[in-house]
This record gives structure tokens, sequence and C-alpha cells, in this order.
């Protein structure tokens, strides 16, 4: 047989013999030549050792290994003849026993003779030289195993970073990317490193390519664990699907014709009925309009000019075909007077500037000059081009502007952001100011341990514009023995009421997570303000001028994002709502905070801190979401921690059922409940006194304002002395 080999009762085929090994890959080599050897059936000499024959030569048992080829222990005849007559059936079985292991051990030998060759025959040239000076096929296969599998161990130490920095592209097929690194994780595997299935998930959608982003956002938001193959699945579909929209934009953009704008006359005019189709003028057989010299007659499906309905009758006054005699435009027609004109024209047409200059796609920058008649920049384009001397151009009212908006560019990589700013300089006209010093009315301080971010320009402009700036300083914002209510009388000053608020909310909203809940409560009052709103004003005016020099410390460690939630139930507000709060820091430094009145009623302090808890997971999840997109920024990114100071809210959420009446609170419950789940947040407990969101929910002493400031981040800039 040519390409089969018959071994016992199977038949293996000649595409079952291993590649040739030359060094590498050893590891799948040895599995496909032992499989190839099992279908020899010559793999048991790997493991087993050559029979040994016991001969019965004396009674102490000596033994003595027989050879082959009968040349040692020949006997004469005489000797055989009498050894016969004495032998007993003892002796009988034994020497059937020796007769029987030295047929094993011969067949043993021509196993392993086969074994040797079958290994040292897919071997290369240079290894065959090597190895075929070895006894036996066991010493062949432990010499390649010590020295090649060593040599593999050595390689698979980087699995693990090969696995960490495997980034997909968008040139390549997902799926066959995704099996790339399926087969990383299961050499990782293999080594004894433990890799769960939903880890593995998690990986495959952060490694794939960023035209994919939305792709990876809508995996990531989906609460249901779903399998490796399900994602492989969606992968390959989502994938399918974008190449077949490339083939629709492809056919789109190559199929469809250039539809230019309106064509305009030389008064100015766009001719009437330009857009109708050449089928829309021959319906019900009508012939096609007469065109002047300068256009070029529509083609009927014979190639000829004139219309489809006219193309085999020939005019009975001027002899051209294409037309009838009354649509001919040389008939006799009586003598005009000596002043009439005709109203037909012989210039071109001429295309707007938006048209023209998309064709030829001018590098150039372009302004709408208020001209009333606009040119192509290429003189190319003109088919009848005239020189003119003595004459004048109507020209537009053109400007430029002198002043834009501040650029701040960032980035870690310096020769990218010297790239963006040559590239920037060479079409504008600008300035480069160096490194950020002041953006949006914030001031930035850099320092050895950190950034800081602080308004105290804009702090002291403020008081200034009120006439607050030499007032008597305050050591806290909001006096908590004052309680604020609508007012029913008349309002004090309502306008200047109005722009102070506006000031603080700028302040708050920026770096001052100090101030969040007496701006938020002295705004319930803008429609109608009274003297008590004024003097709360006044004390925050006063606070504001003893803590002008108050900012935001980020220091370079510990970057993690953890938040603290808080609720005050029905302390301040006349209509039964309680005000949540909520702040999120990072490196020691706060980056989002809120103070909010409830929009529903809640009934217990635990429903109060509930809904506060909703609140803060879902801008937990967002901070999340935003902190993936960063490149710079350690994935996967873990849980984010939110502390609060309700073990009765906690107990609540920890239970997955809710047995309220309210629907409200329920689906608050519900929210809290899935970002726990889908490993988003997770809540623990903190006393009152370190939690930092308390003075977003309600008026505290000088020394809660100071401690809470502190662990904001404002400690860097901070004096109550």
């Amino acid at each position: 047989m040519d390409t089969e080999e018959v071994i016992g009762n199977s038949v293996v085929g000649a595409t079952e013999r291993p590649f040739k090994f030359e060094g590498l890959h050893f590891k799948r080599w040895q599995q496909k030549m032992f499989f190839f050897l099992t279908l020899k059936k010559v793999v048991h000499v790997l493991s087993d050792e050559m029979p040994l024959v016991v001969t019965a030569g004396s009674s102490s048992g000596t033994t003595q290994t027989l050879t082959i080829n009968g040349e040692n222990g020949e006997k004469s005849d005489a000797e055989k003849q009498k050894e016969k007559d004495s032998i007993d059936p003892a002796a009988a079985q034994i020497k059937a026993q020796e007769l029987q292991l030295k047929k094993e051990q011969q067949l043993w030998l021509d196993n392993d003779y086969l074994c040797k060759g079958y290994i040292i025959n897919d071997l290369c040239d240079d290894m065959y030289d090597y190895y075929s000076t070895y006894k036996s096929a066991k010493d062949v296969w432990e010499a390649l195993k010590k020295k090649y599998d060593t040599e593999e161990a050595g390689v698979k130490k980087y699995v693990v970073s090969r696995y960490l920095k495997y980034q997909m592209v968008d040139e390549r097929s997902v799926e066959a990317q995704s099996h790339e690194l399926q087969k990383i994780a299961h050499e990782i595997i293999i080594e004894g490193m433990a890799l769960g299935e939903q880890f593995q998930i998690v990986v495959m959608i952060d490694k794939l390519p960023p035209s994919w982003k939305d792709f990876k956002n809508q995996l990531r938001h989906k609460t249901k664990e779903f399998s490796i193959e399900s994602l492989i699945t969606r992968l390959r579909i989502e994938e399918e699907s974008r190449r077949q929209d490339q083939k629709e934009e492809a056919y789109v953009v190559t199929g469809n014709k250039k539809n230019f704008g309106p064509v305009l006359e030389p008064g100015g005019k766009p001719f009437k009925n330009q857009n109708r189709s050449q089928m829309n003028r021959n319906k019900n057989g009508n012939p096609a309009r007469a065109h002047n010299a300068k256009q070029q007659p529509p083609r009927n499906d014979n190639g000829a000019g004139g219309s489809g309905g006219a193309s085999g009758i020939t005019c009975f006054t001027c002899g051209k075909p294409g037309h009838y005699a009354k649509k001919c435009r040389f008939r006799n027609k009586p003598a005009a007077a000596p002043n009439a004109q005709a109203n037909l024209t012989e210039e071109p047409y001429s295309a707007m500037i938006t048209e023209i200059n998309m064709v030829g796609g001018t590098d150039g920058w372009w302004i709408d000059t208020g001209a009333t008649r606009h040119i192509c920049y290429e003189r190319a384009m003109f088919k009848i081009y005239t020189a003119a001397e003595n004459k004048k151009v109507q020209m537009g009212n053109a400007h430029t502007s002198n002043d834009a908006d501040d650029l701040l560019i960032f980035g870690s990589n310096m020769t990218a952001v010297n790239a963006v700013k040559s590239l920037l300089c060479n079409n504008f006209d600008m300035k480069d100011l160096g490194e950020a010093s002041v953006i949006l009315g914030i001031k930035i301080t850099r320092s050895k341990d950190g950034i800081t971010l602080d308004q105290s320009h804009y702090v002291e402009k403020i008081l200034k514009k009120y006439n607050y700036f030499d007032c008597k300083p305050a050591c806290t914002p909001y006096d908590p023995s004052v309680k604020l209510f609508k007012n029913t009388g008349e309002s004090v000053r309502q306008t200047e009421y109005a722009s102070i608020i506006g000031s603080l909310r700028y302040a708050t909203d920026c770096t001052r997570p100090d101030i969040p809940y007496v701006a938020g409560l002295l705004c319930r009052f803008t429609s109608r303000p009274s003297n008590e709103h004024w003097q709360a004003i006044e004390r925050v005016m006063r606070y504001l001028k003893r803590t002008m020099n108050l900012g935001l410390h980020y220091k370079i460690f510990p970057v993690v994002l953890e938040g603290y939630s808080d609720a005050d139930w029905n302390t301040l507000s006349d209509d039964s709502k309680a005000t949540s709060g909520y702040i999120f820091s990072i490196a020691e430094g706060a980056v989002s905070w809120k103070s909010k009145k409830h929009t529903i009623l809640a009934q217990s302090t635990m429903e109060s801190e509930m809904i506060a808890l909703a609140t803060a997971s879902e801008e937990a999840s967002w901070l999340r979401c935003l902190l993936s997109e960063i490149p710079l920024w350690e994935k996967p990114i873990p849980a984010v921690l939110i502390h609060c100071d309700s073990t009765a809210a906690i107990a609540k959420i920890e239970n997955r059922f809710y047995n309220g009446k309210k629907r409200q609170i329920r689906r608050k419950h519900s929210t809290v409940r899935k970002m726990i789940t889908k490993g988003a947040v997770r809540v623990d407990h903190v006393r009152t006194d370190e939690n930092l969101a308390d003075p977003l929910t309600k008026g505290l002493a000088r020394e809660k304002v100071h401690n809470t400031s502190k662990k904001m981040g404002t400690n860097a800039y901070m004096n109550f002395s």
C-alpha cells in the first residue's frame, strides 16, 4: 500500500506521521509521536524493561541471561539425551517458561529497534546523527525530554506577561484573536495557576480593539453571567455584522451618483425644473426640451441624440432629427422690432463654490466673503476664460477672528504632545503658554507630593464684587441652630440674591466640596428671599473670607476610588423630604460630590439612607466606566467601596428581597442590589464621625467641619486658627 500501513487490525495513514522535529514545539511533537507509536504498538518499550530469562542450572536459584544467537550454552547430543531422561515434570514447566521468556525478550528487542527507528527518523539530519548512537529507544526518548522539555519550561515563565500584554487589533479577525488569547490562558492553567472563566471573559472584553468601544461597554453592563463560548459566539456575530455594514457602506459610496447643488443662471437665479429626471420628461411620450449649443443633449438607449419618444423623427423645418417642426428653434418668425432682444443665453452655467471646491478638495481655508458672486479656487476648472482689463470685482466684508479660547493639551507622552502643538501652530496663529497654571478659573499648583486645584482669585473676586471682602470671617458656612423656611412676605433684593447664588454654585461645583449643602439650601429660596436668607448668605461669605485659599490636593498615591454616602431625614425641611449627599475621592482628594433634596418621601431613616445609597451607586458605576476608558489606568477596575453609617440600610441591602410596600423604595433597593451583584460597588459601614458625606446633608460644628474638610483633601490650604 502506498499511503497506508497495516498494523495488527488497524490502518495508519501516512498523514498521521508527526512532523520532523528541529528543536521547536517539543511538547506538540512529543504528543504526536507518542500517539503514532501507540498506533504502531511499540510505545510500551518506552516504559517497560527488557524481560530477563531465568535458567534452572542449580538448586540455589542462580540466574543468567541467555543470548539470542544460541552460541552460548550449546551441548552435545549425549548430554541433551541424558538431561532429557532426568527431567521431571517440574523441570519441564520451568523449561517452558524459559522458552516463553526468550520469545518475549526477542519481541521486546524487535519493538525497541522499531521504536528507536521511528523516533530518530522523525528528527532533522543533525539530530539524527547524534541520537542514533544511543542504544535503546527509551534512552533517546529520555534524552530528548530532558533537553527540550526543560527549555520550554523556561519559556513558559513569560506566559503570564504575554497574557497581560496581549491586545487585539482591527486588522485581524477578532474571533481568531480570541482563540489565541484562550490558548495563552490554557498554558497558564497547565502551569498550575487558576484562572476563573468569568475572569477570562472580563480580560477578553478588555482586550477588544478600540473600534469596539460601544460593544465593550454593552458587554460590561450585562448583569447575567455567560460562558466563554457564548462570548465568542457574540463576537463572531458582531464581527460578521460589522463586515456586512462595511460592504453596504462601500456599495452606497460607489453606487450612488454625485449630487451637485443647484445650478444658477448668470443672473443668480436657479433654473426651473432643473432636477426633473429624463424619465419624467419623457412620460406619456412627450419629447424632451430643446438644448442650446453649449449643452450636450441627453442620450437614449441607442446612443443618438434627442428624447426617447422622438428618436426616429426628422424636423421638416431644419432637417435635423430628434424633434418636431413645431419645436424647432429655426422656424420662420415675423420680423421683430428693432430693439427686440432674444431671451436666450449662450453663457455656460455657474456652480456654487461649495460644490466646485468639493470636487478638487483644496487644503486651504475658505470664508464666505458676503459677495454676490462666488468663484472657484482653480483656474483650470473654468470652461471659458477671458481676460478682462479695467474691470471691478465686488468683494465682501471678510475678516478673521483675532481671539480664540484657551486650548488645553494633556498627556503622558511628551513626544505626542509636542507633535500636536507643532501641527496646530503650523495651521493657526497660536501662542504656547507652557504648562497650564490657570484653566477655566481654576488655579493649578504642582508640588513634589501631588497637585492642588483652588479658586482663591475667584473667591476674592466675588467677595469684592458683593462688598463682603472686609467682613468678619466665620468658622462654619452655616449655623446648625438656624432653620430656614419659605418667605411669605415681600422679596428682598431678589436679583442680587440670585447673582450671588450663581457665583457660589460655580465655586461649589469646581473646588469647594465643603459648601454644597448650604449653597443648595439657599438655592431653594431664590424666587423670594427674606432677611433670614440674606443672613445665611452673609454667613457663607464670611466663611469664604476665612477659607479663601482652600483647595483640593491630590497625592500621587493611593489611586483608589472610594465613596461615602449619607442622608439627613427631615431636619430642616418644611415639606418632610430628606436631603442626601455623596462624595467620591481618588488619591485622597475629592473628585465627585453632590447634595440633593429627595424627590421621594421617606418614612424612616433607613429608607432615606437607601435612597442616598442608590444615588451614590449610580454615580460610582459611571465613574468606574469613565476610569476604564483611561488607557493608563490599571485594569481590571475593582468594585467601588461606598461607606454608609446606617447599619439598618446595609442589612436591608444585603437581603435580596425587599418586603416594603412603597414601590419607589423598592426600586432604589433593586438599583443597589443590581450594582452589588455585577461587582460595580460594595457597601461597608463607617462611623458617623468619620463619614465624609456628613457635611453634604446638614450643618456641622466647627470641629467637624475642620475634620471632614481635611479628609476631603483640602488640608493643604485649610486654616482654622
